[in-house]
């Protein structure tokens, strides 16, 4: 969703590079994917006033609690909230009073989500716990010896190739980071004070997108010789780290280099939905952090 300029008339003393310095910062307000979703559902919302002959912008309270009310019938109340907050931000950077702050709005949202807290068929899907044996049975996939058309692949090409999925893995179930959060990781950020454990600093996350608290986690067992293994090759090469294929041990400063996805890569990444950020397609990894980290996020929103 595009956000309007401060002003199309300046107060004095202002000019439009002030115009355009407060346009960004307020860019920046919000990510891009919370931007994306707010503007499919405020064009929905658009369509809807449209052949109902409804005004979008200023809506009435009313014509927000119809259409809010319409829509919980047919999506959960996630969806129903999320097309509310685009509804209030939209009205908000117009600089217009939001409608979903009237109570004909909250008293509607508040009984859609009783309604559908009430019926079975709403009731949120659990997905099946992901224990610490499936993730220790996943990082020994990840270096079991693959069979192909010239033989079996000797044991070192096993653990050269898997390495980077066990690194992965073990960032993703143990210190449960998200994939990108992983991808951000550099060297600077991993402490190995011995012991059987690794601490992991996270500059930023979803919780805290600004990076002002102190965020660290622990890595440890198996998970942690993962880490200290890989260390060890990317050391090993000679080189910077981030010429050694791995996202997570990057230089400061440094960016990613992304190669050229494979055939397989490309139609696995397309058949998710989505794509692998560069460094793990450069990493020929084919690990999951999503999948990895399911058991620790079991209660984590």
């Amino acid at each position: 969703m595009k956000r309007e300029r401060i002003s199309s008339v300046l107060p004095a003393g202002l000019n439009r590079l002030d115009a355009d310095r407060v346009s960004s910062a307020r860019r920046a307000s919000r990510a891009a994917n919370t931007d994306a979703a707010y503007g499919a559902q405020w064009r929905r919302f658009v369509s809807w006033c449209e052949d109902r002959g409804a005004e979008p912008a200023p809506a009435a309270p009313e014509t927000a609690a119809a259409y809010l009310t319409e829509l919980g019938a047919v999506r959960k109340i996630a969806t129903v909230k999320v097309a509310a907050a685009a509804i209030a931000a939209f009205h908000r950077a117009a600089r217009l009073a939001p409608p979903t702050a009237d109570p004909v709005v909250t008293e509607a949202l508040a009984g859609i989500a009783r309604r559908q807290a009430a019926d079975p068929r709403c009731a949120p899907k659990q997905a099946p716990t992901f224990t610490h044996e499936d993730a220790l049975a996943m990082m020994d996939a990840a270096v079991r010896r693959r069979r192909s058309g010239r033989g079996v692949e000797s044991a070192r090409g096993a653990a050269e190739r898997g390495r980077l999925d066990r690194v992965i893995l073990a960032l993703a179930y143990c210190a449960m980071l998200r994939r990108s959060e992983i991808s951000a990781l550099v060297w600077d950020d991993i402490e190995d004070p011995g012991a059987g454990l690794i601490r992991v600093r996270v500059r930023r996350s979803k919780r805290n997108q600004d990076g002002a608290k102190v965020d660290v986690r622990a890595v440890v067992g198996t998970f942690a010789g993962a880490l200290r293994d890989h260390r060890a090759a990317a050391t090993s090469c000679g080189r910077p780290a981030a010429s050694c294929r791995s996202a997570a041990t990057r230089s400061p400063g440094a960016s990613p280099r992304p190669a050229a996805p494979s055939a397989s890569t490309a139609s696995r990444d397309t058949a998710r939905g989505g794509r692998w950020p560069p460094s793990w397609r450069a990493g020929r990894s084919t690990a999951s952090p999503s999948r990895a980290r399911a058991a620790g996020t079991a209660s984590r929103p």
